[in-house]
């Protein structure tokens, strides 16, 4: 399945990965610069809150499981100042866990979608399909 959301569209969408594992990062960001998005790497859930300082992003893909701050308090701090500037990024938490708890806090904390590790480039084509409008 090739997605061509970013390829249509006018402008470059910009995506912020934040994820500690350099394999997942690299296999996340290879699709998605193939179809021409721009991608942010975050290694850890304090780098992404600089990282969103910085620039604004049209979809968030998190892992859960995140050094010095986790993907939880992430999504929470993240949802927070969205409240104050009223400009909603989709959030899609990502782990390799598959207990139900994660879900449900992951889900509580603001996170739009949730999916198991390990992920694949159908896995993201849907959710550029799902979240981002062309």
């Amino acid at each position: 399945m090739e997605n061509n959301v970013c390829v249509e569209s006018s402008t470059r969408l910009n995506i912020l990965l934040v994820e500690d594992d350099v394999t997942t990062q690299r296999i996340i960001a290879r699709f998605l610069e193939r179809v021409t998005c721009a991608i942010e790497i975050a290694g850890d859930g304090v780098e992404a809150i600089d990282k969103l300082l910085e620039k604004e992003f049209d979809l968030i893909l998190m892992d859960i499981r995140l050094p010095n701050l986790d993907g939880f308090e992430l999504i929470r701090h993240i949802r927070k100042q969205e409240s104050e500037t009223r400009k909603r990024i989709p959030i899609i938490a990502m782990t390799a866990s598959e207990l139900p708890e994660d879900y449900h806090r992951a889900m509580e904390a603001g996170a739009d979608s949730y999916v198991l590790k390990p992920i694949t480039p159908e896995i993201i084509a849907q959710i550029l399909d799902q979240f981002v409008k062309n």
